[in-house]
């Protein structure tokens, strides 16, 4: 599994969702993303690697040449570089019929590198779209991976329709949640980092950073300053200390995720305040079904990918309909049971299974092609 996220990231995404779960069944070897020498992220000269708990071998690599996200030749250097002690690990591992599963949009030489039976391309976001990103190279690149792959999985219908131009085997697999954690909120003691905060509580969980709209965030803090709005995650770049002068505005920081059901068990409502962007259009956020799964109501702005889920959710779009869709939740909920039955039918082995589903499929396929 070539990821974009460090396995010991604060929050964990689908990547380290998927992979623990994959542990189950298969030798799983976690590759984390390459960072650049001279970048300040990493300063690793050699690579290194651990069997996690979960039973997942977590590969770290070392840093590699600056520009391989921007330059296609350094790249594919970065990739053969990378790949001769990938090779080993696996070998050491005794890894035999891999399944190579990609998902940062650069992730093309490695299937020439690497030994494998299957690949699928794993998109979660649009790549391009990224604050920095260099769109015409992440585009090339991304081209290069999806004609190359023998499955591409998106969780967003507008991803889908993208993808599937530049491979017909493109499956929209949706995000899911982890519905028994977070279902606990419906039962759950609020946390005593709650308890006595004024009512209604509008809560957050999620990383805080450029996707937040905070021109609508501090709309709302003026709007109700009766009302208390939590905010829960790390601050990825927000700057969240600034919100913080709001005496209705809480910032808890990032916890853990056992540590979520209590908190979320002290929210009236909860809301994803997003930017309506190129990058969000083809964003369905992962705690979307987290948020689901809790029961409460869930008010967020007017993302393309949660306009079907009206009107089992409130989508807005000024601060005072946010304020009109919370008021209005609170008074009436007739949709929570439906919100609970979508958030129990999209599980994470659901959506593994579906993927591994369709893997085996294409690879029956080969295997006859063959013969």
């Amino acid at each position: 599994m070539l990821s974009t996220a460090d396995w010991d990231a604060p929050l964990w995404t689908n990547k380290q969702q998927i992979a623990v779960r994959l542990a189950e069944d298969f030798a799983v070897l976690y590759v984390e993303p390459l960072v650049a020498m001279g970048s300040g992220k990493r300063s690793l000269a050699r690579a290194s690697h651990w069997r996690d708990p979960s039973g997942v071998t977590v590969y770290r690599p070392a840093s590699a040449l600056p520009f391989g996200n921007k330059l296609w030749s350094i790249n594919k250097t970065n990739a053969r570089l990378l790949a001769g002690d990938i090779r080993q690990t696996m070998w050491d591992r005794g890894f035999s019929q891999a399944i190579l599963w990609c998902y940062p949009p650069t992730s093309q030489p490695f299937l020439e590198f690497l030994p494998h039976v299957l690949s699928c391309y794993d998109c979660v976001d649009e790549y391009s779209a990224f604050p920095g990103a260099w769109v015409t190279a992440t585009k090339r690149m991304e081209h290069k991976l999806l004609q190359s792959v023998d499955a591409v999985f998106t969780t967003a219908r507008s991803l889908f329709d993208e993808k599937k131009r530049h491979n017909p085997h493109t499956y929209f697999v949706p995000n899911v949640a982890d519905f028994a954690l977070f279902n606990r909120a419906a039962t759950a003691v609020p946390s005593p980092l709650l308890r006595d905060l004024p009512r209604p509580v509008i809560g957050f969980v999620g990383a805080l950073n450029y996707k937040i709209d905070t021109a609508l965030l501090e709309a709302l803090f003026k709007l109700r300053p009766d009302w208390s709005f939590v905010l829960v995650g790390p601050d990825r770049g927000l700057e969240v200390q600034r919100f913080l002068a709001y005496p209705n505005a809480r910032f808890l920081g990032r916890k853990e995720i056992e540590e979520l059901p209590s908190l979320m068990a002290g929210f009236d409502a909860c809301m994803i305040p997003y930017k309506i962007d190129r990058y969000t259009h083809g964003v369905l956020p992962l705690k979307f079904f987290e948020y689901l799964a809790t029961g409460k109501p869930v008010v967020a702005t007017r993302m393309a990918e949660l306009q079907n889920f009206a009107p089992l959710i409130d989508l807005v779009g000024e601060a005072e309909e946010f304020v009109d869709a919370v008021e209005s939740r609170l008074q009436s909920d007739p949709h929570r049971d439906r919100r609970l039955a979508i958030a129990r039918e999209n599980s994470w082995e659901k959506r593994i299974g579906t993927m591994l589903g369709i893997l085996e499929t294409i690879r029956k396929e080969k295997q006859e092609g063959i013969e």
